[in-house]
């Protein structure tokens, strides 16, 4: 289940230019408040993130953390770990530079 992001709620907020008491005037709630959000003292209710995501310009997906246990996730992050671009290509392969043209 993913899990609210303190983190994105800072960034979002710091990159739509508001500060604490603007973002708590825009969804009804104190700086306070908005401070306890984004140091992770608590988390806001579903009906508040969706004001604060409406307010900052981000879908409310936008400040949570991906479920760790997604198994599209972790097949993608297994599928990073095994892949070292760096690596000679498999045997049988050129690499070539793609601007070039593709001999007859």
């Amino acid at each position: 289940m993913p899990t609210f992001s303190p983190a994105r709620l800072t960034a979002a907020r710091l990159q739509a230019g508001l500060g604490m008491p603007q973002l708590g005037s825009l969804v009804g709630r104190t700086s306070s408040a908005v401070w306890n959000y984004e140091v992770g003292k608590s988390v806001p209710p579903a009906a508040i993130v969706k004001l604060i995501a409406e307010a900052v310009g981000l879908p409310v997906s936008g400040l949570y953390e991906p479920d760790p246990t997604d198994p599209v996730l972790r097949a993608l992050r297994d599928l990073e770990c095994d892949t070292d671009t760096d690596s000679a290509p498999p045997q049988g392969w050129t690499r070539r530079d793609a601007s070039e043209p593709t001999p007859a």
